[in-house]
């Protein structure tokens, strides 16, 4: 599954199932570029947008630089602590009162456009 989030707009996509390569002209990959607000905008599965349910509308992540984050993800809010690693296109994710790590791959980044695969098929 990837999500787009885009900043300022915020946005956020979603692509279950399969992994395309990060498209050219993509930014750095860096805390400074992914820390920003970004909002949830809609899905995508195998290729076909589809409309985000009632409850998924408000959603958003706040990236901090200080690592840490801040979300509403189906109408529930989170907090907890990010880190990077630029080197794998990662970013974890550690909820606060949670056990483990919930990661992310980072398939594109521009400067107001962050997609990542949350389910990934690999």
């Amino acid at each position: 599954m990837r999500i787009k989030l885009i900043s300022s707009v915020l946005s956020l996509f979603f692509l279950i199932g399969w992994q395309a390569d990060a498209k050219a002209g993509n930014e750095e990959i860096t805390v400074k570029n992914i820390a920003k607000s970004w909002k949830l905008v809609k899905y995508i599965y195998q290729g076909e947008s589809a409309p985000l349910p009632e409850e998924e509308k408000k959603d958003y992540t706040i990236f901090k630089s200080d690592m840490t984050f801040k979300m509403l993800s189906e109408g529930k809010p989170y907090t907890g602590k990010w880190r990077l690693d630029a080197n794998k296109k990662r970013i974890y994710l550690f909820r606060t009162g949670e056990e483990g790590e919930y990661a992310v791959i980072i398939d594109t980044l521009t400067t107001d456009q962050l997609i990542i695969i949350i389910d990934d098929p690999s």
